[in-house]
């Protein structure tokens, strides 16, 4: 009588066994994959998130081969040893597949995702280089006329922070011979109509006589209609793309401003 209860039990356990198995994803190990990432030498950033995402792809491989010999090892014990259901227990290991596999989907979006902008920036980082290597300016400069240029039209500052920003740039607040070559690029772009653009040119030293940065007067000067005014004492010039010319401004407003890159 308890050899045929003992049979009965491991009948249940071969039984509850092949369910749990069932329930598990065969090719769990094979859904766990990384795109590989193409990256050169240079690549250091995007070799090492690929290195951590094969290494976090390895734990998951690791966690899905305990929890199969989990189910393997404690399903006869719970079954033997307790009055656990076999729906419960398969259940159990169920849901922890379930989290299992949707981290590794995580997983493999994560990394797709990741290779797709990867392969943006290394193309955007190839023009640059090339316009860097091959072009007249480096980037992010732009030829105009025999001007390399930078035009900051987002981070506005007041005249002396933009004649630093523009020092850090390694160039300086441009200054010009003539100004055709800037009103034409300024005018190309898409700028909103109370834009105004500082250039390297004040009469901080004595009012009415413009200088460059240098220390050179300013010729020919394209002023707007009645400017210079030096309206609430403005010692600062900033051209107005909407018409073409230039104005006198208070330095200590926020405003555009063209860097020059020193050749």
């Amino acid at each position: 009588m308890m050899t045929h209860r003992v049979l009965s039990l491991l009948m249940l356990c071969m039984m509850l066994g092949s369910t749990m198995g069932s329930a598990l994803p065969e090719d769990l190990e094979d859904s766990i994959t990384v795109p590989p990432i193409e990256a050169s030498d240079e690549d250091a950033p995007a070799t090492s998130l690929q290195q951590q995402a094969e290494d976090n792809a390895n734990a998951i491989r690791k966690l899905a081969e305990v929890m199969k010999t989990l189910v393997a090892t404690t399903s006869s014990q719970r079954c033997l040893g307790t009055q656990s259901s076999a729906q419960q227990l398969t259940d159990s290991i169920k849901d922890g597949f379930s989290v299992l596999v949707g981290a590794v989907k995580d997983l493999n979006n994560t990394m797709r995702h990741f290779k797709e902008d990867l392969g943006n920036k290394l193309s955007i980082s190839k023009i640059e280089s090339a316009f860097e290597d091959d072009g007249p300016c480096p980037a992010p400069f732009f030829l105009a006329g025999e001007d390399c240029l930078y035009i900051e039209t987002e981070n506005l500052r007041y005249f002396d922070a933009a004649r630093q920003a523009c020092t850090e740039m390694g160039a300086k607040l441009a200054e010009f011979t003539t100004y055709n070559h800037f009103i034409s690029a300024v005018s190309s772009m898409d700028l909103h109509e109370d834009a105004e653009i500082y250039v390297g040119g004040s009469d901080r030293e004595s009012e009415g006589t413009w200088k460059w940065l240098s220390g050179e007067r300013m010729k020919n000067i394209p002023w707007g209609s009645g400017e210079p005014n030096n309206l609430y004492l403005e010692d600062c010039i900033a051209l107005n793309p909407r018409w073409k010319k230039f104005n006198d401004l208070r330095c200590s407003l926020r405003r555009e401003y063209v860097c020059k890159w020193k050749k």
